[in-house]
């Protein structure tokens, strides 16, 4: 994701852009309640828990949001920066926030992209909610996700989001095994940046990159897309194509004993194990 400061941005004066328009606005008009709304699914409460990092907009108002992660809506909070980037499914936001006591909320200088969207997409709905927000509160679904979950004047939630359930992926990896065969190449590795949904290692012979995909609302969603190596030729290339053709039939992460990562097949067969590089072996 560019973090980078927008070049072309309108401030979203979103209090202008919204003429006194609430986002719950057809509820009351329905008189749908926020318990029936939000949140999905039973939750704990967290009154500690932070709001750092990458959420995947779930609901905005009584809307559902769903889609992969390469088109999903997010929100990310920098704390270094005090800033949150994201995208509203058409255009790029990012603004500035700050947490008070109560586990208050306030969002300011809301920009974004001036990018035409389609009618029926969630930038508007998407600005409507930020504007209204005022506090928040961290729970966990019956699902086990954690869910961020965004409040107006009245404590009635405007947005939930829910955080990525890989971000133990992100690092340095040694491939251990393909598919129950020993790898004895050290140089095979595979390094993840689930942010940018970026994966680059070494096959163990040729440099390669490609990205991530993953279907947000499954947990422990992963695939990999547009893998490209090097050309070089190898003695031995056969741990490479092994590589190659175990990456194109990942579905799935997870963790395995210890500090080790599992990657698997749409049946939960285990195609790649992983086990965490050292500072020394990079």
């Amino acid at each position: 994701m560019n973090k980078t400061p927008l070049l072309t941005i309108a401030a979203i004066s979103v209090a202008a852009t919204l003429t006194g328009c609430s986002l719950l606005k057809k509820q009351e008009a329905s008189t749908v309640k926020s318990q029936d709304a939000m949140p999905l699914f039973p939750v704990t409460v967290y009154s500690d828990a932070s709001i750092d990092g990458h959420w995947f907009i779930r609901t905005v108002g009584n809307i559902k949001v769903s889609g992969y992660d390469d088109e999903w809506p997010f929100i990310e909070f920098v704390p270094a920066e005090a800033r949150f980037y994201g995208n509203n499914g058409c255009n790029i936001i990012n603004g500035s926030y700050q947490i008070g006591s109560a586990q208050t909320l306030e969002l300011s200088n809301v920009a974004a992209t001036m990018r035409m969207c389609p009618s029926d997409s969630l930038e508007f709905p998407i600005a409507r909610a930020l504007d209204a927000v005022k506090s928040y509160s961290v729970t966990t679904g019956k699902d086990g996700s954690t869910i961020l979950n965004l409040h107006n004047d009245k404590n009635l939630t405007v947005m939930t989001l829910f955080k990525s359930d890989i971000d133990f992926l992100n690092g340095a990896w040694k491939v251990a095994e393909i598919k129950g065969k020993a790898v004895d190449n050290p140089d095979c590795r595979l390094i993840f940046d689930v942010p940018e949904r970026r994966v680059s290692g070494d096959t163990g012979c040729n440099i390669l990159n490609g990205q991530l995909t993953r279907e947000a609302s499954v947990s422990g969603s992963l695939g990999f897309s547009h893998l490209a190596t090097t050309r070089r030729m190898c003695p031995d290339l056969s741990t490479e194509q092994a590589l190659l053709i175990a990456l194109e039939e990942v579905t799935a992460a997870r963790h395995s004993s210890g500090k080790t990562v599992d990657l698997l097949d749409n049946s939960g067969n285990v195609l790649i194990h992983l086990t965490p590089l050292s500072k020394s072996e990079l």
